[in-house]
């Protein structure tokens, strides 16, 4: 369940991981919910216009994520437009979902998108 106690857990870690302190060896373990309540309150202000409804699911080795995305709006917001064609298929609000595989070691990581899908 996402909770403001949860996002305030979530963005003390991930203020840790970026302090670049932390001893080798070092774990950090963070949850589905933490995460998810941490888009929704604490980094909520940083999502672009256009972008709303993230949401992640945590599997072994893979990342499911979705949004709720307005093309229009979101290119608005960057100062871009995407063109008559892409702007008559992409109006209105849309399911964005991906599916990535990932990796980590030695305080590197890599992810790979195995699918992506708009509605």
């Amino acid at each position: 369940m996402i909770s403001p106690a949860k996002s305030r857990s979530a963005k003390e870690k991930f203020d840790r991981l970026a302090s670049e302190k932390l001893p080798a060896g070092t774990t950090i373990v963070v949850s589905e919910d933490e995460i998810n309540s941490y888009l929704r309150y604490d980094y909520a202000p940083e999502i672009p216009r256009g972008i709303s409804q993230p949401y992640f699911r945590l599997e072994p080795d893979r990342i499911y994520g979705s949004a709720m995305v307005d093309f229009l709006e979101w290119q608005a917001e960057r100062g871009a437009s995407p063109g008559p064609l892409l702007g008559w298929l992409l109006r209105g609000q849309r399911r964005v979902e991906a599916q990535c595989r990932y990796t980590s070691s030695d305080g590197w990581g890599r992810v790979e998108v195995e699918w992506a899908r708009i509605s």
